[in-house]
């Protein structure tokens, strides 16, 4: 197996994407090392700060050549040095361990944003299991590594802070000082985690009103425009479309900052200051990382401070030296080349390069809706797991839920539906297309696959510009009467049509009944397969319920556009009444208001539920495809209440036919009184076990493994006419 390991100097993880990434860090970093001659694989790792989706640094590009070479999160490597750009990267699990044999595993802590002990707990031990094994960590400043030796007073640190590069021909600092009337105080954010303040009050502690001092602002919020404009010198607002950053530096004198040392203790924009040779103006806290290289005070005394510094051009000479001085010393490329090379020695000779080690894993896009249910990102997710090991799922998702597939270990970008920003459906397809082709730039997709009722315009356009890449609609059936029938005629803009298994599919007369030509059938879809059911003393530990009372689960969904809380009300009312039975109610993710149950029903988020369906005895639940799915093909029984909305799908007809063929009973959101005697009957452990049988017999295997085959049959099928490189 070793002789299919490509053998590195490093292997570097990073997020490369524009935005609270540490991007230019980590380009700098990667540039200082492929400099020095060592041989790096570079393995783009999403992590979980924000930033623009789909951007990447610049100057990335240009150094995956050479000794520096792309590598997949699947390929097997060997390497001295494996090393993690930041903790950050492992706030979620990661999906897989990756198959790198390292002799050091190292992850820098550039900031302090993991607070609480478990937070930065858990981001250790994704790290290690991610990483296969122990690592040191890399505190950036000592402020840093004071708060993780509080945090995790176990944690092994390497000796010395490892701080950020900033190359020597970024510094732009001259010897005099801008001329003008008055001195110039600026302000901008770089990290997309540190909020604007939120109000002006709150901007005008760092950005003083002083009929000495001239302020400009950088990319600021519109509402602060004009009530900034009416200070003693009107503020500049800089557009951040009218060009570079730079721009903006080169007019200042002086750059505020209200960043916390310990949070962040290299704030990206006062390094930017240094490069340009404008003086930070820093909390006190900051001296330990920037000494002489900025000055100091606290908000009240900012434009004093300014005020004087204008008036004596030596001493701010003597700072401007000073930031040189500390690029220099502390942050230039040859000390992190020096701490590796203390670490691992020097660049190691050139080593023959396995492909065979080297070829990239290819994604799979998959991109669903979800506005009311959990239907089709469900799907999408149970597809996902079971996709060949060789294709890497990215989620894009219409719906906030979509954050929910980061505990699995995979990555997800949320896109805005077009009610959301309000624009009209043409404008938003326009930018959807561009967000979907950026996406496939980036993700380099094997193949996309859309779960939706209806395939947007913008495929039509993505289609056209993308006729090379597989794309696949998962279409669920069980539609209304006459709905969404131009969304059919769209069927042939994809490679192949997928159709979820329904139990009650012989009760649909909806219109994808006469649109099957072509379309692949699988068996019911469901998440969670029966063996990772948790055994019934665990899950009810786990939901902290006793095992040996009748439990039963409520999961009425989201309730967002169907009223049925009078219904729901009364099935609480008359489980409250019996004796030793426990009650869950599970709560949604996208539910827009919470439901207000009753102090005895134990509210409890998670998903996927199933994992601890054992705990119960019954359900009574919503009759969308995920929960029937997996409520019938996992052994539960279940009473269903359908949600009738017109613009849903036959939750009705699942419910009718459960009812019919004895597993399951249908209750109607009309049918209050019926709600006593179906409880009553389900409560009957004879009636129960009946349902259990005839689930039993009845039961299919799960479609997801079929769909799975078919998406990655389409995926693989263009790896032959893929040039294997990123971007």
């Amino acid at each position: 197996m070793n002789q299919l390991r490509a053998t590195f100097d490093i292997v570097f993880l990073a997020d490369f994407r524009v935005g609270d990434t540490g991007a230019g860090g980590a380009v700098e970093t990667l540039r200082a090392l492929a400099g020095a001659g060592y041989r790096v694989g570079v393995m783009p790792w999403i992590g979980a700060a924000a930033a623009d989706p789909f951007e990447l640094e610049d100057g990335l590009q240009d150094l995956l050549a050479g000794n520096v070479r792309r590598v997949s999160c699947t390929a097997m490597l060997s390497c001295r040095l494996l090393l993690g750009h930041d903790l950050r990267l492992f706030q979620y699990r990661a999906a897989q361990t990756l198959s790198v044999q390292a002799t050091h595993r190292i992850v820098i802590c550039q900031r302090g944003d993991l607070h609480a002990p478990g937070a930065a707990r858990a981001a250790v031990a994704n790290a290690e299991e991610a990483l296969g094994g122990a690592v040191t960590l890399a505190p950036a400043a000592a402020t840093i590594r004071a708060r993780l030796l509080s945090l995790l007073p176990a944690a092994l640190c390497t000796a010395a802070d490892w701080p950020p590069v900033i190359a020597p021909d970024a510094l732009r600092v001259s010897g005099t000082v801008r001329r003008a009337t008055l001195p110039m105080l600026g302000y901008y954010r770089s990290a997309k985690s540190r909020a604007w303040p939120d109000s002006v009050e709150g901007l005008q502690r760092v950005l003083p009103d002083h009929p000495l001092l001239g302020v400009a602002i950088y990319g600021a919020d519109e509402r602060f425009a004009a009530q900034l404009a009416r200070r003693s010198v009107p503020a500049f607002f800089h557009d951040p479309a009218d060009g570079t950053i730079g721009n903006f530096l080169d007019n200042l004198d002086a750059l505020t900052s209200n960043s916390e040392a310990d949070d962040d203790p290299w704030p990206d924009e006062v390094l930017q200051a240094l490069i340009h040779g404008v003086v930070p103006i820093l909390p006190p806290e900051y001296r330990t990382m920037f000494q002489s290289a900025a000055a100091y005070c606290k908000p009240e005394k900012i434009a004093d401070l300014v005020i004087e510094l204008f008036t004596l051009p030596l001493l701010i000479d003597d700072i401007r030296r000073a930031g040189r001085e500390l690029i220099d010393q502390t942050l230039a490329p040859q000390h992190l080349v020096a701490r590796v090379g203390d670490l691992i020695g020097p660049p190691a000779p050139v080593a023959p390069v396995s492909r065979a080690a080297l070829n990239c894993a290819m994604t799979v896009l998959s991109v669903s809706t979800n506005g009311i249910g959990m239907g089709h990102l469900a799907r999408q997710m149970a597809i996902a797991r079971r996709l060949d090991r060789n294709l890497t799922p990215v989620f894009l998702g219409f719906s906030q839920s979509i954050a929910l597939v980061r505990d699995f270990g995979w990555i997800s970008e949320y896109l805005p539906y077009h009610t959301g920003p309000a624009m009209s459906t043409e404008h938003w397809n326009h930018w959807l297309f561009d967000a979907l082709d950026a996406a496939c730039r980036f993700y380099r997709p094997g193949a996309l696959v859309l779960d939706a009722n209806v395939p947007f315009k913008a495929f039509e356009k993505l289609r056209a510009a993308r006729q090379g890449l597989p794309m696949i609609w998962v279409r669920r059936a069980m539609w209304g009467p006459g709905r969404d029938l131009a969304a059919l005629e769209m069927a042939p803009l994809f490679d192949t049509v997928i159709e979820p298994g329904e139990r009650a599919a012989h009760y649909d007369s909806g219109p994808t009944t006469a649109a099957r030509a072509g379309v692949r059938h699988v068996a019911p879809m469901h998440l969670v397969d029966r063996d990772e059911i948790l055994p019934r003393a665990r899950a009810a530990a786990e939901l902290g319920i006793d095992p040996d009372t009748l439990n039963v689960l409520l999961m009425p969904g989201a309730l967002n556009n169907f009223d049925a809380r009078g219904l729901w009300s009364g099935i609480s009312d008359e489980l409250g009444r019996w004796q030793n039975t426990s009650v869950v109610a599970a709560e949604w993710a996208i539910a827009e208001r919470p439901f207000e149950w009753p102090g005895f029903v134990a509210r409890r988020k998670g998903f996927p539920y199933a994992r601890w369906f054992n705990a119960f005895d019954f359900a009574v639940s919503a009759a969308g495809y995920n929960s029937f799915a997996e409520l019938t093909g996992l052994g539960l029984p279940a009473i269903f209440v359908p949600n009738e909305n017109p613009l849903m799908d036959r939750q009705d007809l699942r419910a009718r036919y459960a009812e019919r063929n004895g597993i399951g009973l249908h209750l109607a959101a009309n049918d209050v009184h019926n709600v006593g005697p179906l409880l009553t009957r389900m409560r009957d452990p004879v009636f129960r076990n009946a349902v259990r049988t005839r689930l039993a017999a009845t039961k299919a295997g799960n479609g997801a493994v079929e769909a799975a085959g078919i998406v990655s049959a389409w995926a693989n099928s263009a790896r032959s006419h893929r040039a294997n490189v990123w971007l």
